[in-house]
């Protein structure tokens, strides 16, 4: 994991802007509001919130939804 070094936001010096383990894929983390988007390791579950990092709202009115469809993108 990689810490961001440069703008903070709302005075949080380390945003997580992707991180991805064995475990899961986080989309934009930190600063007072939450994460963007969560998505589980077998693909199939999601979470989202309102995030300071993208200064986005949440994906739907429910934090947790099953993930029915996903796209990925390789860019060579």
């Amino acid at each position: 994991m990689f810490y961001w070094k440069g703008q903070q936001v709302d005075g949080f010096q380390h945003v997580i802007y992707i991180r991805s383990s064995d475990d899961a894929i986080l989309i934009g983390a930190s600063g007072k509001k939450g994460i963007a988007l969560h998505i589980s390791q077998d693909l199939l579950q999601g979470y989202s919130e309102e995030s300071d990092v993208f200064q986005s709202p949440a994906l739907q009115s429910s934090p947790f939804f099953t993930i029915q469809n996903i796209e990925l993108y390789s860019i060579i």
